[in-house]
């Protein structure tokens, strides 16, 4: 592995616990009633990392650190957190497929088709279920574009 591959496996990795943050709030029942115990969780993991990301000055992974943080605007949005009971197999599933990416040194095409898999499951359920139910069909759009974005900029950045 060349020196540059290995430098851009080491700071993508810094962005893996950042993003199980997130989905750590997605899947817990008990959000809205320990809200302040994971904003609080949740902001100091965003200022380790993003002062990590300072020092190295890494913009591929700025760029990902970014779409991770829009990943966790859906928390904001949703006035309803029981809806994400619908779809938490899916939302674990992309959570173990996005850590992949952003921890392993070496990953492969399956790897990105994983995750692809798991977008595509997480949007069917919206399609069939989520958009009739919930409140906010159009967060949940927001949602899906930014998971679609992440593939492409993880994709771009991790060429295989």
């Amino acid at each position: 592995m060349s020196i540059g591959k290995n430098w851009k496996n080491k700071n993508l990795s810094y962005l893996e616990p950042f993003q199980k943050k997130i989905f750590v709030i997605y899947l817990n029942r008990d959000y809205i009633e320990q809200h302040y115990v994971y904003e609080k969780f949740f902001a100091e993991t965003r200022l380790k990392i993003f002062s990590k990301l300072l020092k190295i000055n890494s913009i591929p992974c700025d760029s990902v650190f970014e779409i991770i943080t829009a990943l966790g605007n859906l928390r904001y949005r949703l006035q309803d957190f029981s809806i994400l009971e619908v779809c938490e197999k899916e939302l674990k599933s992309l959570s173990d497929n996005i850590s992949v990416l952003l921890s392993q040194k070496n990953i492969s095409n399956s790897d990105f088709e994983n995750l692809l898999t798991s977008i595509h499951s997480f949007e069917s359920i919206f399609r069939r279920t989520l958009q009739v139910v919930c409140r906010e069909p159009l967060d949940f759009l927001i949602f899906i574009q930014n998971l679609y974005d992440l593939h492409a900029e993880l994709k771009l950045i991790r060429v295989v």
